[in-house]
């Protein structure tokens, strides 16, 4: 999954926003087995994703998230590219 910003630093960190869904148990090395990697969620910049999606890329509707810093935004909703 991607986040796509030109303002990498608005977007919370990652870990607030993305977890693997495994299930939950005790100890350090759970807790970090479902902290989110590049391979999971990865923030880039509308140059970037021009460059994966070129034209192709759809937005996601309806898919919002939220955080505990009360910062919430629309995946996808700003994604647009100059021809």
């Amino acid at each position: 999954m991607y986040i796509v910003s030109d303002q990498p630093s608005e977007v919370p960190d990652l870990r607030f926003v993305y977890s693997k869904g495994l299930f939950i148990k005790n100890g350090a090395e759970n807790e970090a087995a479902r902290l989110p990697t590049d391979e999971d969620i990865k923030v880039i910049s509308t140059k970037e994703a021009k460059k994966l999606f070129g034209t192709g890329a759809q937005i996601i509707d309806g898919v919002t998230v939220s955080c505990p810093s009360h910062f919430s935004f629309n995946l996808g909703s700003s994604l647009s590219f100059d021809n």
